[in-house]
């Protein structure tokens, strides 16, 4: 694709990537770099999406409301 690791830092190659990244053909790609194509496919789709976080997408933690500091957790509290 012609990018190296330090223009995901720059944000002008970060914008080329991003128009370049729909053309990537996934099949082609993986053959070429000798990986899965599901693989290759969610380095794409992690390349899309720069700075994303993917805990954003996970539930949130459950906490118990009565354990405020470390003294209140006993056996079998967690």
């Amino acid at each position: 694709m012609g990018f190296t690791l330090k223009d995901l830092q720059d944000k002008a190659q970060l914008e080329a990537l991003q128009v370049k990244l729909p053309l990537v053909d996934a099949e082609k790609m993986a053959a070429k770099l000798d990986a899965g194509v599901p693989t290759v496919r969610d380095i794409l789709g992690a390349l899309a999406k720069p700075g994303r976080d993917p805990r954003e997408d996970l539930p949130a933690p459950l906490t118990r409301k009565h354990v405020v500091s470390p003294e209140d957790i006993q056996v079998g509290t967690v």
